[in-house]
């Protein structure tokens, strides 16, 4: 079985979501790793844009705000949310004043291979491996506990079941990828 990492694609081409308010980033509402959230109000994000630029990149259906989450507009909620909402939450966020709803993955499987993966000199991940067994078969979008708070992971069944929505709802923005490639 294959595992796949579920990510923003092409952020050079698309802009990127910041917190329009930073009390959000002092209060942990987007600090996800595996567990749900409990948020007291809706965020604020507003699109980035690049100082010497006057004007934002055009927005993907599939927008990154931060490493291991995913940002959906209206149209890729419309797409995806029931799929994916059996992972995890899809909570809603204001993006510059249009509805947006932040993926938080919440399934966590204990399949890393520590063994055969290998790592940084900080320790940190470089390239995962996984211990097939661990994974279903049916289709799944989890995290793992080493690398819960910058990535997400879906497996083959689940590839293949958001790749079918994506490409019927014709969604910009997400992309899937060998773990540990760039």
């Amino acid at each position: 079985m294959t595992v796949w990492e579920f990510r923003n694609a092409d952020v050079n081409r698309y802009a990127l979501w910041t917190n329009a308010d930073a009390v959000d980033l002092d209060d942990g509402l987007f600090d996800i790793g595996g567990v749900a959230l409990n948020w007291p109000r809706r965020p604020r994000l507003t699109a980035f844009v690049e100082p010497r630029t006057r004007k934002a990149k055009p927005q993907a259906d599939i927008g990154a705000l931060q490493p291991g989450a995913v940002l959906l507009n209206a149209r890729a909620h419309d797409a995806l949310s029931a799929f994916l909402g059996a992972f995890g939450q899809l909570l809603e966020v204001d993006c510059d004043g249009r509805p947006g709803w932040f993926y938080n993955v919440t399934t966590v499987i204990d399949a890393l291979d520590g063994d055969n993966s290998e790592y940084r000199a900080s320790g940190t991940v470089a390239r995962e491996a996984f211990v097939a067994g661990r994974i279903p078969v049916e289709p799944v979008v989890f995290k793992v506990p080493q690398t819960a708070t910058v990535k997400l992971y879906v497996n083959d069944a689940a590839r293949q079941v958001i790749e079918a929505r994506i490409a019927a709802a014709r969604l910009t923005g997400a992309e899937f990828v060998v773990p540990g490639s760039r």
